[in-house]
């Protein structure tokens, strides 16, 4: 059996143990083994996960779970991470270059796992132990050029911009800006080849900027031998100082899966939200979610009578007809879900609706609840309901960006290593009701 201290079965682990070994005296090709390993990382963590009810979209939402989760550690999820990426390259890129020191490296990180996910005091299979020894196995490194020269923040106001030629096929934005100091700096802001990420298509910047705008830059390089010369990361982060802050939602509402909107951030304002049966029914739920916190024997009946005789405006907008209509759907849809996840979060230590602000990214936000560190995970972690129709697998984009900027929000207050998993709780799905919530930024 697994204990509460292990996230592996000493059996199970074992078993794992047993097809490692067998793959490190196999004849097969190089490829293929490290093909196998990656098999291999993929099942260790769907057993590490298969106790949770959250839904994950892949391996590495899975890895970051368990990082989050306290179950590997900082050391071992990077090199866990730096496996998932090498066998990505393995199958995906013709081009990429490995070699047995690679599959060596791979042996000594799945050696490791097994044996701490299973809190084994000895080692699993002699076989793999005599391996690592004779190939002199090491630790995968991560391949990151000028290191040493990342800028991890700059503050500055906008003098110039222009979208330049593309080169070698890339397009690029070149600003040339004056810090606090004084100094006169040129930052060139790299688009992606196949950025799927709507928030790094930096050329967009062409469109908002402004003379003497103000930006904060996170994780530019700084461009060998030329001084005051900086270009963009798969890291970097730009804030264009506002004068306001934006509430989070508002952010994510200008997401759609394939695309964003920023324009509808102002024409959203000119819209007012009237009282409608889905827009009523949503806010009930949320609130049959808080209250089923605070007490998991309450019915719906009590809630929603309650409810009504608190929300007079509700009821006299939509009619009594249409609140019995609101209650029979959340009894069908919703409850039985809504019930099982509050019973759950009321054993822990948890705050609901809490709201907080960022300076750092002009952003504020309330969360749905937010668990505090307890000792089971000393971290912070979030959830947010949303009681309309579930992606069919995954969560949607508008989703995703809503719970991003929250954690954003959350980074600068408690720090990221403070912050455990992410999720969405949809309330109307009654197979895979919480999804995980990768956080990319």
């Amino acid at each position: 059996m697994t204990s509460k201290t292990t996230a592996l079965s000493s059996d199970y682990a074992t078993k794992l143990a047993a097809q490692l070994a067998e793959l490190v005296t196999s004849e097969a090709g190089l490829t293929d083994r490290l093909f196998r390993c990656r098999q291999l990382l993929e099942e260790i963590f769907k057993a590490v996960t298969a106790h949770t009810s959250i839904a994950f979209t892949g391996l590495y939402a899975r890895m970051q779970y368990a990082y989050e989760a306290g179950i590997t550690d900082a050391e071992l999820n990077k090199q866990l991470q730096l496996l998932r990426l090498l066998t990505n390259k393995v199958v995906h890129h013709d081009d990429f270059e490995f070699g047995e020191g690679d599959f060596a490296s791979a042996v000594l990180i799945l050696e490791r796992t097994l044996h701490k996910l299973s809190g084994s005091r000895q080692a699993l299979n002699p076989a793999i132990t005599d391996f690592i020894t004779r190939s002199k196995a090491a630790e995968l490194v991560s391949n990151r050029a000028a290191a040493d020269q990342t800028v991890s923040h700059i503050y500055c106001s906008v003098m110039s911009w222009k979208l330049a030629h593309p080169k070698a096929g890339k397009k690029y934005i070149e600003l040339d800006c004056l810090t606090t100091e004084g100094t006169q700096i040129s930052i060139t802001l790299w688009e992606r080849e196949g950025n799927d990420n709507p928030g790094r298509r930096w050329t967009v910047l062409d469109k908002v900027l402004w003379k003497y705008c103000n930006l904060n830059l996170y994780n530019l390089t700084q461009v060998q031998g030329m001084a005051h010369r900086y270009q963009s990361t798969q890291l970097t982060l730009i804030i264009l100082e506002q004068d306001f802050l934006v509430d989070v939602s508002s952010v994510a509402d200008c997401f759609q899966n394939a695309d964003y909107f920023p324009e509808l951030f102002i024409l959203n304002k000119f819209f007012s939200e009237p009282i409608t049966i889905p827009l009523a029914k949503g806010k009930f739920v949320n609130h049959v979610f808080d209250e089923l916190i605070r007490d998991p024997a309450r019915s719906l009946k009590e809630i929603w009578t309650e409810y009504k005789k608190d929300n007079p405006h509700h009821v006299f907008a939509l009619g009594e007809p249409a609140w019995q209509e609101i209650y029979d759907q959340v009894l069908a849809d919703h409850y039985s879900q809504l019930r099982d996840v509050a019973s759950g979060l009321h054993k822990q230590n948890c705050q609901l609706e809490p709201s907080f602000i960022s300076i750092k990214y002009g952003l504020h936000g309330r969360l749905d609840v937010m668990s505090l560190p307890g000792q089971k995970l000393p971290k912070y972690s979030i959830m947010e309901l949303k009681s309309g129709s579930a992606h069919p697998y995954d969560v949607w984009k508008a989703h995703q960006m809503q719970v991003v900027g929250y954690n954003l929000i959350l980074k600068e207050i408690f720090g990221a290593a403070n912050l455990a998993s992410s999720s969405i709780f949809y309330s109307r799905s009654s197979q895979t009701p919480l999804r995980h919530v990768v956080n990319n930024i």
